[in-house]
């Protein structure tokens, strides 16, 4: 790793590093009948906004994702015992899906270069770059190297007819190993090279959350369905090096991805996470069987009030995304805003519940306070919904998109609370009308429209957080315990 560069660039803040290793205690999978065997992992590294891909060194003493934060996406690596991240590829032109040689010698990934989507090899040590596959009208991606660093697979194809490739490093030949699919995903060798793992998804469409895994041979065939989860989304499949076992991020027992590993037959299915709320996602093995991979928290939208004499804060509401255009009725005694592509009204008290009124954007008041007018979306009609419920009117109109400007004067009109920007992030602030300030928050959170209730007795205001991506590792071997419990029950099923 003498070759890394650390980065000449302000990086966004590191929420966290080292939090501890902790330990899910064992339970059992109602869902799909099969164990459970869940690992003990801690936090290495946290990124606002963070990569969408990693993978560890297979010395695991690195974990590589990839990040814009320099203003195009590149390549980074976090120490996995200090939490010092390096800048590995640091180029004018968007690099990511970094996975690592078997010697740690160079790094695989795909990138744009002069425009153009391709999979390339980086040399760590001179920076020199080989080209593996990079066409004008094909899009590659999702590769890895195999156990020996002889080859390279990788998918390719256009959008709607992708297959998994093979590139020999000796000659440069390309083979196609697939055919008939739609969409094949992330692919992996086996330990001996004889086989590759992948993933492919029906229809055509990445989108509709269902995949299998497949296992092919590395010479070219047909692919056998070892999941047959035709309506579950499955992917992600890395072959552990002893050959053993394959890792992959599943949507099983619980609506985000937790991690789970089976036979390369697709037999012996286990839980290893169960984790709510954040993704795990896209783990791969160190040469010792250990475990790394990456969690995405995702952005969040939630609504509190906050008691203006004493400063107690209340929890309205929360989502899984962003909150947008909070504003009160004229009267003050209603709220709408948006999250997730719905427009919500409530009673702007704290102990209010939020209904959905309609699907749009951009909601607005009239000026009676009886009717909510909206945007279907972005660049779309007007619509217009009664704020009591009943008929929702579409105007054969399209409009543009305004910004959305709320008064954030108290109905007395003696105070005006605003979102107040400082070094440290967003905060509540009330201005008397004399200039006299009072901060009612202190966590510097993205924040987004404050209003007031119609008394005057409290603020509500939506708050952002933005979606964080964690950097996960094993401190001990995963394939080891997997191996052991294995040996045992084959112990206990012989002496039965």
């Amino acid at each position: 790793m003498h070759s890394i560069r650390t980065t000449r660039r302000t990086a966004l803040v590191i929420l966290a590093v080292f939090l501890g290793a902790f330990t899910f205690p064992p339970g059992s999978n109602a869902a799909t009948g099969e164990g459970t065997l869940l690992v003990e992992y801690r936090l290495v590294h946290e990124e606002v906004d963070g990569g969408a891909d990693s993978a560890v060194s297979p010395d695991g003493k690195w974990i590589s994702f990839s990040h814009n934060k320099s203003g195009n996406r590149e390549v980074y690596a976090v120490n996995t015992e200090t939490g010092k991240v390096y800048n590995v590829t640091n180029s004018p032109e968007d690099e990511w899906e970094a996975r690592w040689h078997p010697e740690g010698s160079h790094i695989v990934f795909t990138a744009l270069r002069n425009g153009q989507n391709g999979v390339f090899i980086r040399d760590l040590k001179t920076d020199k770059e080989t080209t593996v596959m990079s066409t004008k009208d094909g899009y590659e991606d999702y590769p890895s190297f195999s156990k020996d660093g002889k080859m390279v697979s990788f998918t390719a194809g256009p959008f709607g007819s992708r297959e998994v490739f093979r590139w020999d490093w000796a000659t440069g030949a390309i083979t196609q190993i697939t055919s008939g699919h739609d969409y094949v995903g992330s692919t992996n060798f086996s330990a001996d090279g004889s086989k590759i793992v992948y993933h492919a998804y029906y229809g055509g469409d990445y989108t509709k959350d269902k995949s299998d895994i497949f296992v092919v041979d590395a010479n070219g065939g047909k692919g056998v369905n070892i999941t047959g989860d035709d309506d579950a989304w499955v992917y992600k499949a890395q072959w552990s090096p002893d050959g053993q076992w394959i890792v992959f991020s599943a949507r099983y027992d619980t609506p985000n991805f937790n991690l789970w590993v089976m036979r390369p037959d697709g037999s012996d299915r286990i839980k290893l996470t169960d984790v709510a709320g954040e993704d795990f996602r896209w783990a791969d093995w160190t040469r010792n069987g250990r475990l790394a991979w990456h969690g995405i928290k995702p952005q969040q939208g939630r609504l509190y009030s906050i008691d203006v004499a004493t400063g107690e804060r209340n929890e309205m509401a929360k989502y899984n995304d962003y909150i947008w255009d909070l504003s009160a009725s004229p009267n003050g005694s209603l709220l709408t805003y948006e999250a997730n592509g719905d427009i919500y009204t409530l009673e702007a008290n704290p102990n209010a519940s939020p209904r959905i009124l309609t699907a749009g954007q951009q909601p607005r008041f009239s000026s009676d306070g009886k009717t909510i007018s909206f945007i279907q979306r972005q660049g779309s009609k007007v619509g217009m919904a009664p704020v009591g419920g009943g008929e929702v009117v579409i105007v054969d109109q399209f409009v543009s998109w305004p910004d959305h400007a709320s008064s954030g004067w108290s109905p007395d009109g003696n105070t005006l609370a605003v979102i107040s920007e400082s070094e440290r992030g967003q905060d509540v602030t009330l201005i008397s009308r004399d200039g006299t300030k009072k901060q009612m928050t202190d966590d510097g959170r993205r924040k987004h429209a404050v209003v007031w209730s119609s008394g005057g007795k409290h603020l509500i205001y939506a708050e952002h957080r933005e979606n964080r991506v964690g950097y996960y590792i094993t401190p001990r071997s995963v394939t080891d315990r997997l191996n052991n419990r294995m040996s045992a029950k084959t112990n206990t099923d012989g002496a039965r």
